[in-house]
């Protein structure tokens, strides 16, 4: 008599309980139930008691990457070869589980349609009371927030690749804001919560306090800031703001001498990139919020092209830089 052995019902769109009849199915070895809209505890038969400790052992056998508010992230090898990325969550049954429950219930809201190149991929999850956890899709370089601390990183991190990155997360908010019915709103754009592959491309990542609803531009000239400049620029944001006035010290301070030291001076294609972010960097900066970008107008923007520099980036002052806006 034949028995069913591996099921997948993936990318199926079923929505409901988990079917309680999995319990009957005592022959299963093979079981994939992701990007589906199903709910509630899994089967206690015993193939899905042994795949949850599997899943378990993994996470057990993987190394620590970082930490967070609500939990860790590992970097984990399946028994397939393939490396990924798990988020353990603080377990759902002690204080912290009210809070944990949310991040898990937001990320995965969030990323369980969501399909763009710079946005990352959410492979499961797994809701248990004592171990709660997200897979995603394994980024080799890391967070964004390491690379301008990081001298030998950085250097290799040249004027190309930091130009693509924002291009690539401004694309990534555009999808999110725009592209998503209703709009995802990532609140929480920082360095640490973008990942960088191996061919240095931008990954936006963790989406716990992400919300479903309608927003202008987001700290895009955070990004600018901090990986122009080489590092967190802190003050620096108020000597941005005063370089309207053409009293101020930043009104005639040259852009060249704020970007990063550690790498020579962008040029031709890449320089007009630059000074272009930089601009629209400032434009966030405005005091009337409806003065400001919207990110599907900075995502236009930055694909058009760009103005040849008359004397070249070495010449260029903050005060033209807000002249120009």
């Amino acid at each position: 008599m034949l028995s069913l052995e591996i099921l997948n019902l993936s990318h199926n769109e079923l929505s409901g309980s988990i079917p309680n009849t999995f319990n009957q199915m005592l022959s299963l070895t093979s079981v994939d139930i992701s990007y589906n809209q199903l709910e509630g505890p899994l089967p206690s038969n015993k193939d899905f008691r042994e795949l949850q400790q599997r899943h378990l052992q993994i996470i057990k056998a993987c190394v620590a990457t970082s930490l967070g508010a609500f939990g860790s992230v590992y970097r984990a090898k399946l028994q397939s070869g393939q490396v990924v990325a798990v988020k353990k969550l603080q377990a759902l049954e002690n204080d912290d589980g009210v809070a944990s429950l949310k991040t898990l219930t937001s990320e995965v809201q969030a990323l369980t349609d969501v399909r763009h190149r710079n946005i990352v991929r959410l492979l499961g999850f797994c809701l248990h009371p004592r171990h709660a956890f997200l897979v995603y899709e394994f980024m080799e370089r890391g967070s964004l927030e390491k690379m301008p601390g990081n001298d030998e990183a950085a250097t290799q991190f040249g004027w190309i690749e930091r130009v693509n990155v924002i291009k690539g997360i401004v694309n990534a908010l555009a999808y999110l804001h725009h592209d998503c019915s209703p709009p995802i709103i990532h609140r929480d754009i920082s360095s640490k919560n973008i990942l960088l592959d191996s061919e240095h491309e931008a990954i936006l990542s963790n989406f716990g306090i992400a919300r479903l609803l309608e927003a202008r531009l987001i700290q895009l000239d955070l990004i600018c800031r901090h990986h122009f400049f080489g590092s967190h620029p802190g003050d620096f944001i108020t000597f941005l703001s005063t370089s309207t006035s053409s009293s101020s010290t930043a009104h005639h301070s040259l852009l060249k001498d704020v970007l990063d030291q550690r790498l020579s001076q962008p040029m031709n294609e890449v320089a007009e990139d630059v000074v272009f972010m930089m601009k629209l960097a400032l434009a966030c900066l405005l005091s009337s919020p409806q003065s400001r970008p919207t990110i599907q107008q900075a995502s236009q923007q930055l694909s058009d092209q760009k103005q040849p520099l008359p004397e070249g980036i070495h010449t260029i002052t903050f005060g033209q830089l807000s002249d120009l806006m």
